[in-house]
């Protein structure tokens, strides 16, 4: 087994969900990543964009995490408003629904999937 793996964030519990296991190496050293890893690009990209902004590099997970909820809500709000005009009740209705369908989003260290329940 990887030591990466053995130091992995769990997250979602065992009760009728997925368990997720989350790579720490991916986001704090994308670049040692395969190209063909579907994350490196993205990862690249927020280590760069962290930089640019704070002047130092990223030292923990949480900033690289907020930034996958960004890359979501960007999707979500992509596929809303295809449907509807934002500040409408159809707008907030699909916005709902596309944030809980949101599928194949690639993130730092992992490709994102949302169900409702």
């Amino acid at each position: 087994m990887r030591s990466s793996i053995r130091t992995s964030l769990r997250v979602g519990g065992n009760r009728g969900r997925r368990r997720h296991l989350s790579d720490p190496g991916r986001w704090s050293s994308p670049s040692n990543c395969r190209d063909s890893n579907v994350t490196k690009k993205v990862s690249l990209a927020f280590r760069d964009a962290y930089q640019k902004v704070n002047n130092a590099p990223t030292t923990d997970a949480f900033s690289a995490y907020s930034f996958d909820g960004w890359l979501v809500l960007v999707d979500a709000a992509k596929r809303a408003l295809a449907k509807a005009q934002p500040g409408t009740p159809e707008f907030r209705q699909a916005f709902k629904e596309a944030m809980i369908t949101t599928n194949e989003v690639v993130g730092t260290p992992w490709r994102l999937h949302f169900q409702a329940g």
